[in-house]
């Protein structure tokens, strides 16, 4: 589909492609996804715009009253397809949503951003939970559909086909690259 607005004053959210999550049995290869992503954050920072690179971490603090879960070394190590750069945002969260006790609102607000692509893992979790909370506050959305997979065929075509319509554009990596002019 073609994207309905130019991709300006728009950041990147590449949700969880990690060590820790990259043995996962996803339902699209999990080396796909992540090429796809790398790609899009290749593309965004040729053009000078945000890549946010959110991992997820089993370990939570204490105050939250939840227990500790154990965490193997190197859980939250961004998979290094991604060639995280110094000027990428970074946020790791206890939670599904990367806004989840992260600023990272505050960091997007700071930089203009108004419009969010996301890319990751798993659709159903932690990209549509940041989705959501996205949407929630304010942002524009597009979902890059070649870039997500999930655990399960049934949770990942709810969120394509069902819940990301109601909130966001949902593209290609290709549609996003053209329209990102790159």
């Amino acid at each position: 589909m073609a994207l309905t607005a130019p991709l300006i004053d728009t950041a990147l959210i590449v949700v969880d492609i990690q060590r820790g999550t990259a043995k996962n049995p996803f339902i699209t290869a999990f080396d796909d996804v992540a090429a796809h992503a790398a790609e899009l954050a290749a593309a965004f920072r040729r053009r000078g715009a945000p890549v946010v690179i959110a991992t997820f971490a089993l370990s939570r603090p204490a105050a939250d009253g939840q227990p500790d879960r154990p965490e193997p070394e190197g859980f939250r190590e961004p998979l290094g397809v991604l060639d995280v750069h110094p000027d990428d945002l970074t946020v790791t969260r206890p939670a599904w949503s990367a806004f989840s006790g992260t600023g990272l609102d505050r960091m997007l607000c700071d930089h203009g951003i108004t419009r969010l692509v996301l890319a990751g893992v798993a659709t159903s979790i932690g990209v549509e939970s940041t989705a959501r909370e996205a949407r929630d506050l304010g942002y524009e959305l597009v979902i890059a559909s070649d870039a997500v997979t999930d655990l399960r065929a049934e949770t990942h075509e709810n969120s394509i086909q069902r819940i990301f319509p109601m909130m966001a554009e949902i593209a290609t990596t290709d549609e996003i690259l053209s329209a990102l002019g790159v």
